[in-house]
């Protein structure tokens, strides 16, 4: 072991900056190769050690906890690890050209754990086969294989497998205490193919786009559920139908100097101008306190009707914005002059926006004027 640590010193001193990007490039991929053929010696150790109980010499109440705490590694890291040493034993062929490098660990990590639970002679015939498509497939290509094979080897417990990743399936959201929204879960193949194809169809690029993919997804999300609060297909909650609820004071919606933020239910505190985008296109409810602490709560007033809103989409036909291809249905009435500034809720004040740049006139700074031909345009903050 000795003589590993030794040759690991040696490459640690080599002046990267001397060398030609190409002699880099093929150390890269030696030293990958290196890495690999030591993954498959752990997994052998481990499989050894953890046969003779050694994490539980050692004081260690699991295999995993001992992984984790004397080889440093995360708890999933080391479950995967446990979980390949374990059933790398039942496939000699894998561990063999896994030690000699001829494949990689995550190769042998796949061909291990599509060995799990089949019986031995299956094993045994399915494994020269896929060890071979190992040598030239990557390793989707080799997991979707091996998904095939273990169906036709088992179908019981391909059932199994179908069964414990449905029961497996959780979605957290949770939020920051910076203000930000996390989520996070797992879906079964059939779930998560089906919230892909619906994202897909919602995160296509726009003309020009700025937005990276990661942030065209988490847009086709928002979008998603928009969608389904706008189309009132979704059960009521005391009454009404789900929607955003924001609360704001007058001298927050008219942008006073001085005047606090809003509150939006679910979120907490929002900044006031958010409160002002999502009044462009709202019902509002007014709800005055009088002298005796008396609540007068008036009745909901819809800001853009749906006759009003017809017009928009027949003058705007979507994003008014130059070079914005959004249709309609992605986008919201905003009034040029706020209804709380005095602007008329009219066809003169009013322009289809999508939600992206709705932000960008409110939080960003930016403003929407009318130019003298009647076009509208939209000016970055000086």
């Amino acid at each position: 072991m000795r003589g590993v640590a030794t040759a690991i010193d040696a490459v640690a001193v080599v002046d990267l900056a001397s060398l030609d990007p190409a002699i880099v490039g093929g150390g890269i991929v030696l030293l990958s190769a290196q890495i690999d053929r030591l993954l498959g010696l752990r997994a052998r150790w481990l499989s050894a050690f953890t046969t003779r109980g050694g994490h539980q010499a050692d004081g260690a109440l699991s295999i995993r906890s001992w992984a984790r705490s004397r080889c440093r590694m995360s708890g999933a890291a080391a479950s995967e690890a446990i979980t390949t040493a374990q059933h790398l034993d039942a496939c000699p062929l894998t561990a063999g050209a896994l030690e000699s490098g001829e494949i990689g660990y995550q190769h042998a990590s796949v061909m291990a754990h599509a060995a799990r639970d089949l019986p031995a002679d299956a094993v045994r015939e399915g494994e020269p086969i896929l060890l071979d498509a190992a040598r030239t497939l990557d390793v989707q290509g080799l997991r979707e294989l091996s998904l095939y094979w273990r169906e036709a080897a088992d179908r019981e417990v391909a059932r199994g497998d179908a069964n414990r990743m449905h029961d497996q399936r959780r979605l957290y959201i949770s939020q920051t205490l910076g203000g930000m929204f996390r989520v996070d879960g797992y879906l079964d193949p059939e779930a998560g193919a089906t919230v892909v194809t619906a994202l897909n169809a919602l995160s296509r690029p726009r003309a020009q786009e700025t937005r990276t993919p990661a942030q065209r997804r988490a847009d086709a999300l928002v979008e998603l559920c928009r969608r389904q609060l706008d189309g009132g297909q979704l059960p009521t909650t005391g009454g009404q139908r789900p929607h955003l609820w924001v609360t704001a004071s007058a001298p927050t919606l008219r942008a006073e100097p001085g005047a606090p933020g809003a509150e939006l239910r679910w979120a907490g505190p929002v900044l006031g101008e958010t409160a002002r985008r999502l009044a462009c296109d709202c019902s509002c409810t007014e709800v005055t306190t009088d002298s005796a602490g008396e609540v007068q709560v008036a009745s909901a007033v819809r800001k853009v009707s749906v006759p009003l809103r017809r017009r928009l989409i027949a003058r705007d036909r979507g994003c008014v914005v130059d070079d914005c291809d959004c249709p309609p249905e992605w986008t919201e009435a905003h009034h040029i002059v706020h209804w709380q500034d005095h602007g008329p809720t009219e066809m003169s004040n009013l322009a289809l926006v999508c939600w992206g740049h709705h932000r960008v006139v409110h939080e960003g700074g930016w403003t929407m004027v009318r130019r003298p031909d009647g076009k509208l345009e939209v000016r970055p903050p000086p």
